[in-house]
C-alpha cells in the first residue's frame, strides 16, 4: 500500500465516521424537540390545574396538592 492509498483510506474512513457523528447529531437534537414539546405539554397541563385551583378557592389552599396556603407554584409554572 502506498502513501495514497493510504491518505484516500483513512479520508473514506473519516467521511463515513463524520457522516455517522452527524446523522446521530440530528437525531438526538430530533429526540430533544420531542422531549421539549412533552415538557411544555405538561407545563400547560399544570397551569390549566392552578388556574382552576385559583378560582376555586382564590388561592387559599390548593385542592391538588392539600396546602392550606396562598399557592406559590402558580407563580412558578408561568415562566
Amino acid at each position: 500500500m502506498n502513501l495514497d492509498e493510504m491518505r484516500e483510506a483513512l479520508a473514506s474512513d473519516a467521511t463515513r465516521k463524520a457522516d455517522n457523528l452527524e446523522k446521530q447529531i440530528k437525531q438526538l437534537h430530533s429526540e430533544l424537540r420531542d422531549k421539549d414539546k412533552i415538557i411544555d405539554s405538561h407545563r400547560e397541563s399544570l397551569r390549566i390545574m392552578f388556574n382552576r385551583c385559583l378560582a376555586q378557592t382564590h388561592g387559599l389552599m390548593c385542592i391538588f396538592c392539600g396546602e392550606r396556603k396562598k399557592c406559590d407554584r402558580i407563580r412558578n409554572v408561568r415562566r
